[in-house]
């Protein structure tokens, strides 16, 4: 079971690739600081400074963004992995009602589920 969890995972990573998000971060910030020391000493044009901090500020959030989701995603992924291991690890405890168990009325991959957790090991 913790397999296929973490195989998925690892799928949804895959579409997004983090090494790229937090190096064009690391770009705008360099693109924001280039704009914001001009300013700060010889002063632009408040139009044409405003229209590229709004710019770079808004490819800066949609990053910020972007790179919240992977981090969320990745606690998600350590807590599902945590109760998944908890749950085969309760279950495995419970080799006196898997008789029982087993004639619980369930779809096939519930009972290739409940089957796999009966036969293997897991080394917590």
């Amino acid at each position: 079971m913790t397999e296929n969890i973490e195989k998925d995972f690892i799928e949804q990573a895959s579409k997004v690739d983090v090494a790229a998000i937090d190096t064009r971060l690391g770009e705008v910030r360099g693109e924001m600081a280039t704009l914001v020391k001009p300013n700060l000493t010889a002063g632009v044009d408040t139009e044409i400074y405003s229209e590229e901090y709004h710019r770079i500020n808004g490819e800066m959030e949609e990053l910020r963004g972007k790179r919240s989701v992977v981090t969320q995603a990745e606690i998600v992924r350590r807590e599902t992995l945590e109760r998944a291991r908890e749950i085969e690890k309760v279950l495995r405890g419970m080799d006196a009602f898997w008789p029982i168990l087993r004639l619980v009325d369930c779809n096939d991959a519930t009972r290739r589920w409940m089957d796999s957790i009966n036969s293997t090991k897991i080394f917590i």
